[in-house]
């Protein structure tokens, strides 16, 4: 094996045994604020992969329960369904928006007060998990 194979093979084993670290864009991100005397809401945002990646999970110190929902006009009738993980195609932005995707935001333990922000933890399959602060907005 020449110098160069031997240089080339240890450059790629040392890159190579390194983890690929996916990162995740997360813009305009924002909770509903709804009456006090509602025990749930939803938020929204916008996310980008630079790879191939997946929601897998959220939580946050406000809510007993946060779980990924889309929303669905079926026969002329809106349903909605819990969706255990969200694909996040290599960037491609995906709206969580009102009547689409969305984060359901259940049990909150304390009033939602419009302007404040709230940490959320977004965790992702590749990317790790990430904190983000979520501010209330009264749409």
């Amino acid at each position: 094996m020449t110098k160069l194979s031997k240089a080339i093979l240890l450059s790629a084993s040392i890159f190579l045994s390194f983890p690929i670290q996916a990162d995740v864009l997360v813009e305009n991100a924002w909770l509903r604020l709804l009456p006090p005397v509602s025990n749930m809401t939803a938020a929204y945002m916008n996310l980008t992969s630079d790879r191939e990646d997946r929601l897998v999970s959220i939580s946050s110190d406000i809510a007993e329960l946060i779980e990924i929902h889309q929303s669905k006009m079926e026969s002329g009738v809106m349903s909605m369904q819990e969706v255990k993980r969200l694909s996040l195609p290599k960037g491609k932005t995906i709206e969580l928006k009102p009547q689409s995707y969305h984060l359901m935001v259940m049990g909150l333990k304390e009033v939602l007060i419009e302007g404040e922000a709230y940490p959320f933890t977004l965790e992702f399959e590749h990317a790790g998990k990430m904190t983000i602060d979520v501010p209330v907005r009264n749409p």
